[in-house]
Formats: structure tokens, C-alpha cells, sequence
């Protein structure tokens, strides 16, 4: 299902307005159904959270920039969801849930955390908002179990069960599984960071911050000294491949991310799984399948059995804000 975010107003039955907050930027959206009785979304804008002193101060510089007398909203925020604040990670901004409607002046407000508006989106998404990377073609299935792993900040995991055709979502912490290395030198890193952390998780390995972990502990390996990278810098010369130590580390991490995926599908018995997150679309081109889809497939006994489990990513640009509206659709 696509979006629209030309600025035009999409025909159609409004809904509210849905925002996908992060720790850096904060993106608001216009919802509504189209003339077909699909969701959709329009004038989506895009603000550094830093540009302004309160999630609430935002809400109305979009709320007036696109002349809507919005009702609803449906909010979703990267920290867990509390019922007497909420902390952005990685932002100074809290959020108040009680006395918010009043404050913005809808009647009902709806707070989410940011990955139960993924699960949401993947949901309610056609096939033409995937890319699968097995194949032609990715669609939802009309039962069973669809597995969503999204490695950003940390590391996302949902799942979809379907039941003739009706989807229903159970969020997990499946990032917080411990790490289980599949070769040597997996094994080499978890050591390495049994030296640092009382406990290894996926989420320590297999997220945007965890490409850093992976590359110092390949330093280790190689007995190179440990320069610890700042995490944006090092994404930008791996996916640049201008730095062949900084490559290495993400296609480790690609393997990583496979074996972890893997995992997770034979846990929630998933008859597919999703990769969702930021990540992997801005890596493009570089993206590396085959290691990701080889080490995912890598299960022993049942490897005949994940080479039939379709893997895909996302492709639509805003899944955050259309999960939201896929939420903000459902409660009205």
C-alpha cells in the first residue's frame, strides 16, 4: 500500500494525524483512507528533535503547517511506553500521557512503542512493500506465523500470527535472547565481550550500535589495535567500502543478523520472517544476501526446512507512520 507524500491531501476519509519519534528526528503524517478504503498517508514531514524543546511543541508546528483539524492521534515513540511518562532513547524530550489529548487539543491520543507500529505496518503492507530477498515475491499469508526482526538503536523482534487472513500482533523481547555464536570467530567475540558485559545479547551484536562491538572484537582476532570507531562514522565507511576493516566488520554483522533471524523463526515456528529497521535499506547496494540468507539458513537438521521460509525486507519509505495509521485506523 503506498503512501503519499507529495503534500496533497489524499482523497478520502481523514483520520488524524501519526507521528514515528526517534531519538534524532521526529516524522509526522496525515492519515486517512483513500477513495478505495485503503490507508494511507500524506504530507509527511520530517523534524530534528533537537530543533524544538517538547514533543508538544513539534506536534503543533505540524499540526498548523498542514491546516487539519485533526481529532486523533496515534504516537509512536522509541522507549517503552509507560503510563505516567515516557523517555525517549536517545532524546531529552518526555512525554506525559495524561492530560496529552487535552494539551493538543484532540479528543483521543493513542502512545505506542515504535516497533508495535512496525509489526503494525507489516501487517496491513501489499506486496508491493517488500523486497524479498529469496525470490520474486512477498505477501502475507493467509495463516501462520510471521517473524519481524528490526535491528536499529537496538534490536526489534515481533511477530504476526495469522488466522484466516486476520492478523494479530504479540510483541516480544526477542532482541534480549543471548548471543549464540555460529563458527570461530563468533566464538572469538563472544568471549571477547564476556571480558566487558556480564551478559551477551543479540541485541549487543545485531544492532547499529553492535557494528562497533563486532569491530573492535575482530581487531582482537586479528591482534590489531582497538581503536574504538564512533558508530556513525564507522556504518558510513563500511556501506562507502572505502574501509576494508570497517566492510569486513559488516559483512560479519550481515552474518550475524542471519544467524540470529534464523533463530528467532525456529523459536516463534514462522512460516516467514521480515528484516525491518533503517539499516538495512541504507546499506543498498552492499547489502550481502547470500552471507545473510547462508547463515540464516544454517540450522543443522532443519536446513532443508528454512530454505522453504521466505526472508524479506521492507521497502515502503515511512513503515513507522503507517503502522501508526494502521493502529489509528483500527481504534476509530
Amino acid at each position: 500500500m503506498t503512501d503519499r507524500s507529495d503534500g496533497a491531501m489524499a482523497e478520502g476519509e481523514p483520520l488524524g494525524i501519526v507521528a514515528d519519534i526517534g531519538g534524532t528526528n521526529a516524522r509526522f503524517a496525515c492519515a486517512q483512507r483513500d477513495e478505495s478504503g485503503r490507508i494511507a498517508i500524506s504530507d509527511v514531514q520530517k523534524y530534528r528533535t533537537a530543533d524544538y524543546p517538547s514533543f508538544e511543541a513539534a506536534y503543533r508546528h505540524y499540526a498548523e503547517s498542514i491546516h487539519v483539524a485533526a481529532k486523533h492521534g496515534v504516537f509512536a515513540l522509541a522507549g517503552p511506553v509507560g503510563k505516567d511518562e515516557v523517555k525517549l532513547t536517545n532524546s531529552p524530550w518526555v512525554l506525559r500521557p495524561a492530560g496529552l489529548g487535552d494539551r493538543l487539543g484532540l479528543d483521543s491520543v493513542k502512545l505506542i512503542n515504535d516497533f508495535e507500529a512496525i509489526a503494525n505496518a507489516v501487517g496491513a503492507f501489499g506486496p508491493e512493500d517488500f523486497r524479498r530477498l529469496d525470490g520474486d515475491r512477498f505477501e502475507n499469508p493467509e495463516n501462520g506465523v510471521v517473524s519481524i526482526v528490526g535491528p536499529g538503536s537496538g534490536l526489534g523482534v515481533a511477530s504476526i500470527h495469522w488466522k484466516d487472513g486476520n492478523p494479530l500482533i504479540v510483541p516480544c523481547e526477542g532482541g534480549h535472547v543471548g548471543f549464540a555464536p555460529a563458527d570461530d570467530v563468533d566464538i572469538h567475540m563472544l568471549r571477547f565481550l564476556l571480558g566487558r558485559y556480564p551478559r551477551v545479547s543479540a541485541e549487543r551484536l545485531v544492532s547499529g550500535p553492535g557494528l562497533v562491538q563486532v569491530h573492535i572484537a575482530l581487531a582482537d582476532l586479528e591482534n590489531r589495535a582497538i581503536v574504538p570507531p564512533q558508530q556513525v562514522s564507522l556504518w558510513e565507511a563500511a556501506q562507502s567500502g572505502r574501509d576494508l576493516h570497517a566492510y569486513a566488520s559488516m559483512e560479519r554483522w550481515l552474518m550475524l543478523l542471519g544467524t540470529v533471524a534464523g533463530d528467532i523463526a525456529l523459536a516463534q515456528g514462522a512460516c516467514a520472517v521480515v528484516l525491518a529497521g533503517g539499516i538495512l535499506p541504507r546499506i543498498g547496494e552492499k547489502l550481502d544476501t547470500g552471507l545473510l540468507l547462508s547463515r540464516f539458513r544454517a540450522k543443522g537438521r532443519f536446513e532443508t526446512m528454512m530454505h522453504g521460509i521466505p526472508v524479506a525486507m521492507i521497502s515502503h519509505a515511512e513503515p513507522g507512520l503507517f503502522g501508526a495509521a494502521s493502529v489509528l485506523a483500527a481504534s476509530l
